[in-house]
């Protein structure tokens, strides 16, 4: 018994934004970081939304700010030593 079908293949294309250079978040921490170690914080684009030690409460507080998407990040005590080889 042959199965038949007529489904139609479909190709889907989106036009993606060219980024050059980093991301708002990542120029954020890069500017930031030494001021939150030990914390966690909640950034929306390049703005901080929350911060604190429980990472469960920061996200609850940037989406309470009205964050959609809260982008979500933990800043180590010290930043590990890059030993190149």
């Amino acid at each position: 018994m042959a199965l038949r079908s007529n489904a139609k293949v479909v190709h889907l294309t989106a036009e993606l934004p060219m980024v050059v250079g980093p991301a708002p978040e990542q120029e954020w921490l890069r500017k930031h970081e030494n001021e939150y170690r030990g914390e966690w914080v909640a950034l929306e684009g390049s703005s901080l939304s929350a911060h604190g030690p429980d990472g469960g409460q920061v996200y609850l507080a940037a989406k309470a700010a009205g964050v959609r998407s809260p982008f979500l990040v933990f800043i180590e005590m010290d930043p590990l030593p890059c030993g190149g080889w």
